[in-house]
């Protein structure tokens, strides 16, 4: 068996004193991040090395001839952050070059530094690059001692761990303010960009809402004066003039109701929202009511789930369940017996109001132009309309927090689903 000469001895205990000192140093590091483990490196570096000083800093991208202490310990405490010019400090020979040791009267090599070196009572420094993993230089580790510093592998293998570790831990917390940075921009740039599509929404409303109600009194001129032409002069038009004032009068109602349909959309999105508990079932049920009377000769088969209720504004909701119930039961009006349906579903802890019927329906093709504005799905003449309904209702949807979309099948009827921003837990608890 081999004997231990007193040089293998020495190389063990060395061995066993750099595990010690790297043990301690990576406990007193494992659990902190950030600026909490800048100071617990340094600190924990300085007590295992046996150095009274020991110090963090960064290079800003911004000025890279200068540096700024991420964190100081100067043996009894922390010092104060600090910013200082690298060309007049050891550091600056480190800094983007390699590890340096300045072993005594570091103060005499940095006359300009010596005041704040010899405030310190440093005589010997000590100082590792921190480099990114690109290579690009970051900053320094370094240590100091108010007594000479000797060589030693064991402290530059030390230096050289802790160094990677702290450039590690650097680089994350300038990609985490870097990602910081680019969030509050980018809500920043949409909360702008909301407000000035806010702003145009509504001077397009205002502009809409203008017109229409301006087009209104030239509009009835043009109607009265067509009506009195019709009821004073018609005798003395022949068959053509007599078909052409008809056309007039028709095309002003026509376009009186476009303006009436207009200046609703606009007043569904101008009108300021009242939230109170609302009976969708009874709105349901005047609005057929109202339909019946309308047209007594229909048979319509209205079935309507009771007690189904919702907070809301009640304005707004009427107009959404008109124009769903309205849509139901003019295009059912071809079947010897229409059926229109009312109701509610639950998916996914989810409130789903609907609306079903068994008329034309409409091919689902096109079901994306469905809820926009002058949107016709079917002929005109067919079926009367300005296709401002369904886009009035999902403004009211909108505006409540909700969704609606629509399934069909020509021939086959269409369903009208919506949400209104509420979950199935709390619109039990308020029923109850």
């Amino acid at each position: 068996m081999p004997q231990t000469t007193p040089k293998d001895f020495a190389e063990i205990t060395e061995r066993r004193h750099t595990e010690a000192v790297l043990r301690a140093i990576v406990e007193g590091t494992a659990r902190v991040t950030g600026a909490e483990f800048f100071h617990a490196l340094v600190r924990h570096l300085a007590r295992a090395l046996g150095v009274p000083f020991a110090l963090v800093g960064e290079v800003m991208p911004t000025d890279p001839t200068r540096l700024h202490t991420l964190a100081f310990w100067s043996g009894e405490g922390f010092a104060p952050e600090m910013d200082y010019d690298l060309a007049t400090t050891p550091c600056g020979q480190v800094f983007g070059q390699a590890p340096r040791l300045f072993d005594s009267h570091v103060g005499a090599d940095f006359p300009l530094a010596a005041c704040m070196l010899d405030a310190l009572g440093a005589d010997s420094y000590f100082g590792y690059p921190l480099t990114g993993a690109s290579g690009e230089p970051l900053g320094v580790l370094a240590i100091m001692d108010s007594r000479p510093m000797a060589a030693s592998d064991e402290r530059t293998a030390l230096m050289s761990i802790f160094a990677a570790r702290a450039a590690a831990e650097l680089e994350r917390q300038r990609a985490e303010a870097a990602i910081r940075q680019l969030n509050a921009d980018l809500e920043e740039r949409v909360k702008r960009r909301t407000a000035e599509l806010t702003e145009a929404n509504r001077e397009l409303e205002s502009f809409a809402y203008s017109i229409s109600h301006d087009l209104r009194a030239p509009l009835r001129g043009i109607d009265g004066f067509s009506r009195l032409l019709q009821e004073e002069y018609g005798d003395r038009l022949d068959v053509q003039g007599s078909e052409y004032l008809v056309r007039v009068r028709r095309a002003t109602q026509r376009l009186g109701t476009l303006i009436d349909d207009l200046l609703e959309l606009s007043r569904v999105s101008r009108r300021e929202m009242r939230r109170v508990r609302v009976d969708l079932s009874t709105l349901v049920a005047e609005i057929a009511d109202d339909l019946r009377r309308a047209e007594p000769e229909r048979v319509v088969d209205v079935h309507i789930e009771p007690h189904c209720a919702t907070e809301g504004d009640p304005q707004l909701l009427r107009v959404l369940l008109e124009n769903l119930v309205g849509n139901a039961w003019k295009y059912s009006r071809d079947n010897r017996v229409a059926r229109i349906e009312f109701g509610s579903e639950t998916t996914a802890g989810e409130i789903r109001y609907f609306v079903r019927d068994n008329g034309v329906g409409f091919d689902m093709a096109y079901v994306d132009k469905l809820f926009g504005p002058f949107q016709r799905l079917h002929n005109p003449a067919e079926f009367e309309g300005s296709g401002i309904g369904l886009a009035s209702a999902a403004r009211v949807v909108r505006r409540h927090g909700g969704l609606i979309w629509a399934e069909s099948r020509v021939g086959e009827g269409a369903v009208f689903r919506f949400t209104l921003g509420e979950n199935a837990c709390g619109a039990v608890a308020e029923l109850d």
